[in-house]
């Protein structure tokens, strides 16, 4: 026994896929460069400084996978998260909560604009 399945509005899917790979080219790159630098910046702010080590080590960049932001110390990872001597002092994860919800919005506002 077989089954068919029919699709529906399948030439809309293929014209929205066709929007949507042109957004992510052009728009939604801009909304992932302008919040790795907006974390970036939170996450300097949020930092502890003794020397200003990690506060200077803290950067945004991009790879052909995307954006991302690096604190880049040897001990950027037991500051942000503790170790058993030292209580954590988050500064990274703080840094990406407080853009999370204005990433997805402005997410959301480009899609509206484009018909979606």
């Amino acid at each position: 026994m077989s089954e068919r399945v029919q699709i529906l509005g399948k030439e809309k899917l293929i014209q929205n896929l066709k929007k949507w790979q042109f957004l992510k080219a052009q728009e939604l790159e801009r909304n992932d460069a302008e919040t790795a630098l907006r974390v970036a910046r939170d996450a300097k702010r949020l930092a502890p400084v003794d020397t200003g080590r990690l506060r200077n080590a803290i950067n945004s960049a991009s790879t052909k996978d995307g954006w991302f932001v690096i604190a880049d110390t040897n001990y950027a990872t037991f500051v942000e998260f503790g170790t058993d001597r030292a209580p954590a002092q988050p500064f990274l994860n703080p840094a990406l909560e407080q853009n999370r919800g204005a990433y997805f919005r402005r997410i959301k506002e480009i899609m509206r604009k484009r018909g979606f």
